[in-house]
């Protein structure tokens, strides 16, 4: 949490504070030349944390959706983290916002941000809560909801994924983080079990997880749950066979879908051709902590 109220205009006292609550995984602006991208990226355990910046990204796909911007929209993030998306779709015009997460560090980060930005953060609400418990906070439906990096996090992924299309009026978009086998003739559209830990930032906190095997499986759910128009925007495949580890048989890739009730608000938006890496992450055996990044 912030400890004590820091002078806005003195640079050094704004960048102790950054350095204090890293690591940070969002690049976010505070001001034109102060971000979150000062200081170790290093956490209390010695592993690094990616910072990454989906600002332009994030926006360029809302401006595609949304023509006039998010005037007037609601929106929520589950797993903010930072609470970097909030902040950037009140850039865009959102009136409303609400981010959680179950993890202080993020939230500790998201009000510091909420508190020192220099653009407006009126309308903008951080709240701790796990996916699960927020039925019990009676919130109304929000006209666009963003799930990214917590879908593959969840002990039940199916029940979570509707607890959030549930909240949703108009647009949900997912980004989660896949699994692909690497024998050819594995199963398709389905989830594969995995285990991670609980103690890292940047995992989830209930242990048992779920990879989706790609977009069809995603595709199928959110149909099924009230969103007939569907496209994938983002979708990074597997390495090829022949590069990976002898002793490994999955790898980590990612992707990411938007999804409409109404199929005319996504008349702009076109699917994508998946797009082979080398740069996915393996994941071992023993089915040690994911990190993927967004």
């Amino acid at each position: 949490m912030i400890e004590h109220a820091i002078d806005p205009t003195d640079d050094d006292a704004l960048r102790g504070e950054i350095k204090r609550l890293g690591p940070w995984h969002m690049r976010v602006d505070v001001r034109d030349d102060i971000a979150t991208d000062c200081g170790e990226q290093i956490n209390s355990d010695g592993r690094r944390i990616t910072l990454t910046d989906k600002r332009l990204p994030f926006q360029l796909l809302m401006s595609t959706i949304y023509r006039d911007g998010l005037q007037g929209k609601t929106f929520i993030d589950h797993a903010c983290n930072c609470g970097g998306y909030t902040f950037w779709a009140k850039e865009l015009g959102a009136q409303k916002t609400l981010g959680y997460d179950v993890r202080d560090h993020w939230l500790n980060q998201a009000e510091f941000l909420r508190r020192y930005r220099e653009a407006d953060s009126s309308g903008m609400e951080f709240v701790k809560s796990d996916l699960y418990d927020i039925p019990k906070l009676g919130l109304a439906p929000f006209d666009i909801t963003w799930f990214s990096g917590i879908l593959y996090h969840l002990p039940d992924p199916v029940t979570g994924l509707k607890i959030a299309a549930d909240l949703t009026k108009e647009l949900i978009y997912v980004n989660t983080a896949l699994m692909t086998p690497l024998d050819g003739d594995a199963a398709t559209d389905c989830l594969y079990l995995s285990r991670e830990g609980t103690e890292h930032i940047m995992t989830g906190v209930h242990g048992l997880n779920w990879f989706p095997s790609g977009p069809s499986v995603l595709i199928k759910l959110l149909k099924w749950l009230g969103f007939p128009a569907v496209r994938t925007v983002m979708w990074k495949k597997r390495v090829s066979k022949e590069a990976r580890p002898e002793h490994l048989r999955t790898t980590i890739g990612r992707m990411a879908l938007v999804a409409a009730r109404d199929p005319k608000l996504l008349g702009r938006v076109r699917d994508v051709e998946p797009i082979e890496s080398t740069e996915h992450q393996w994941l071992p055996p023993s089915g040690t902590p994911v990190t993927t990044e967004e």
